[in-house]
């Protein structure tokens, strides 16, 4: 995605996504892009603050909460991914 898109991918292999594709007023020449996460846009967003977008693709936008509390204990820091740069997050 050329405006920054997927930054790492989650240990369950699902992407993590930055913003989303919808423009600002449906505007590409604004270069602004709504945030997904407002309940501004109809997007679809579960309870693991992810949606499939028309072409299938499944991606978090926020904290893969349903991941932390499957793989998380209480009061430690959990691994949900890698970022692109192999870092963990």
């Amino acid at each position: 995605m050329a405006h920054g898109g997927i930054f790492g991918i989650a240990i369950n292999g699902i992407p993590l996504e930055t913003v989303t594709s919808e423009h600002y007023e449906n505007n590409p020449q604004s270069k602004w892009h709504n945030e997904a996460l407002t309940g501004q846009l109809i997007l679809g967003i579960d309870e693991n603050i992810a949606h499939a977008q028309p072409s299938g693709t499944y991606h978090n936008y926020g904290l893969p909460t349903g991941l932390i509390h499957k793989h998380g204990h209480e009061n430690e820091i959990t691994l949900i991914g890698y970022a692109a740069d192999g870092f963990q997050v």
